[in-house]
């Protein structure tokens, strides 16, 4: 089963709105198999969401994947091997998608990502919707000391704000160029929002 067409497994789907991840009530997101689960922290559908000094473990996709959210903002520690030093795959560490608006991150990253350089994705594709990513804020740094990476896709164009991350240039222009074949293809075999689409594409 391909990337497009395998169902996620989220650690923590976050139950709605207004919501701080750094309470004290909510689960350790280290305290888990970290090569069961796509994320550690999925923010899905939700808005004004907070979480600070996060210690969150790199899953086999990212450590943290948003998506159609709107004023996020988090700082912490982010792809962290799990409780028993487990580490997931990593794609990225940090997914951004979906029409996500107003997003802030700050903080450390742990773990490196295995398909590319960049270690922050924003813009990715997704099924459910078609709007572009704007106003995202980044203020990271690698464990390592090593410069970090970020790639965009479907985003507004010079509203992502790096703070010292470099931009990949031509994995950005990889990722929307997929971002519009896939869209295109979709077009043309009238495949509807929401749906999962062919698993060679």
């Amino acid at each position: 089963m391909s990337d497009s067409t395998r169902p996620d497994l989220n650690f923590f789907n976050l139950p709605g709105d207004n919501y701080d991840l750094g309470a004290p009530t909510n689960p350790s997101f280290t305290n888990l198999d970290a090569t069961a689960f796509s994320s550690a922290i999925k923010i899905s559908h939700h808005t004004n969401v907070v979480g600070s000094n996060l210690k969150v473990a790199q899953c086999e996709e990212n450590a943290v994947d948003i998506d159609l959210s709107h004023n996020v903002n988090l700082n912490g520690r982010f792809g962290l091997p799990d409780d028993t030093g487990k580490i997931g795959r990593a794609d990225q560490v940090i997914t951004i998608k979906g029409g996500s608006t107003n997003i802030s991150i700050a903080g450390i990253l742990c773990s490196k990502p295995t398909r590319s350089k960049a270690s922050i994705v924003i813009g990715e594709w997704m099924d459910q919707d078609y709007s572009m990513s704007s106003d995202i804020h980044l203020n990271l740094v690698n464990l390592d000391g090593s410069p970090v990476y970020f790639a965009t896709g479907w985003v507004k164009p010079f509203s992502v704000h790096g703070n010292g991350a470099k931009w990949l240039f031509w994995t950005s222009m990889g990722l929307k160029a997929y971002w519009i074949l896939k869209w295109s293809v979709r077009l043309i075999m009238r495949i509807p929002k929401g749906t999962k689409g062919p698993s060679w594409l």
